[in-house]
């Protein structure tokens, strides 16, 4: 359950509603995600071709939706599943989550391009939470075992496992991304008054923990991309939420776009871009750093708040907003050469 965890990162041809824009010099096209018979939509992830993955909610419960380039819908679900949540695609189309079962538990899926699903229990024997799949097949979440207790895992393409726990006073931890050399970014609880601590793992398995600020409350590493950059959120001593940039070297960055009384960045793509939200004096906007320190900011056209989830490497977007009457929808942006 990615949005859980990082709180504690058929076919129908019908496309998606475009988003009125303001002006007629727009860089940027919004359209909103929004499967057929839809009564809410989360999105997840976007691929290098344009394959949007995430679930949504409609009269009969929660299923699986992949939206195609051309603005057409697959929407699937596990066999007995009671929900079915896709978290994460894959540059080949391959999509991973986590789906219900009737007795309240939660497993991890994989889905083939041609729609083939494989189901999975990460060791430990309690529940299995994913969210995360990268170019290798690899995927990445969190997974209780017999204590309650949340460990990390990461399941190989030919379904073998590798499962840890950083070392320190750690009660709880999960991996949010897995990058597509195989490199980790997560979270470690500590258990001291909602303390964590974030982490990175290299592809040969060190686990490196630290900290956004000195003295930070909260550290969550959301995103890593392949050079093994690593971005998230810390919470400094003053309760105040930060976005963060941590190279490969160990060095940390704050990205505070200017006049932000908060920020979060939620992932990097393999390019260096940055992707995040802050807030300020007027509403919750999203944003963007490049690799050389630019900073764009934007806003859903009409919306009071814009929070983008996850930017691939050709600088696709997608998030969630909501509109003047407090509904909250989802969105695709893509850059646009014309008016």
């Amino acid at each position: 359950m990615q949005s859980f965890i990082r709180s504690f990162k058929g076919l129908a041809l019908v496309g998606a509603a475009a988003i009125p824009m303001i002006g007629s010099a727009q860089t940027a096209k919004y359209v909103e995600v929004l499967p057929p018979g839809a009564t809410s939509t989360t999105v997840m992830s976007i691929n290098i071709p344009g394959e949007v993955a995430g679930f949504f909610g409609d009269s009969t419960g929660t299923h699986s939706f992949i939206r195609e380039p051309n603005g057409s819908y697959r929407t699937f679900d596990v066999a007995g599943a009671t929900s079915t949540n896709a978290t994460s695609i894959n540059d080949f189309g391959v999509a991973a989550g986590y789906y219900g079962d009737s007795s309240g538990g939660f497993h991890g899926f994989v889905r083939a391009a041609n729609g083939a699903i494989t189901t999975f229990d990460a060791p430990g024997g309690g529940t299995t939470f994913v969210n995360s799949i990268n170019l290798l097949g690899q995927i990445a979440g969190g997974a209780s075992d017999s204590t309650g207790s949340f460990h990390c895992f990461i399941r190989n393409a030919n379904g073998s496992f590798t499962t840890f726990q950083p070392v320190g006073p750690v009660e709880a931890s999960f991996v949010n991304e897995i990058g597509d050399l195989g490199q980790g970014a997560g979270a470690a609880m500590t258990g001291f008054f909602g303390f964590s601590r974030g982490f990175v793992r290299s592809a040969s398995g060190v686990v490196t923990l630290f900290d956004g600020v000195p003295g930070a409350i909260q550290t969550y590493a959301n995103g890593i991309d392949a050079l093994g950059i690593a971005v998230g959120y810390t919470v400094d001593g003053n309760g105040v939420g930060h976005a963060f940039q941590r190279n490969a070297r160990g060095v940390v960055s704050l990205l505070d776009p200017a006049g932000a009384t908060g920020s979060s960045a939620a992932t990097v793509n393999n390019l260096g871009t940055v992707l995040g939200d802050f807030m300020d004096a007027t509403g919750r906007h999203g944003f963007t750093r490049s690799i050389l320190g630019k900073t764009t900011v934007f806003d859903v056209p009409g919306s009071t708040a814009t929070i983008p989830k996850y930017i691939n490497d050709l600088g696709s977007i997608v998030g969630s907003y909501t509109d003047a009457s407090g509904g909250n929808h989802s969105f695709l942006r893509t850059e646009t050469c014309g008016p």
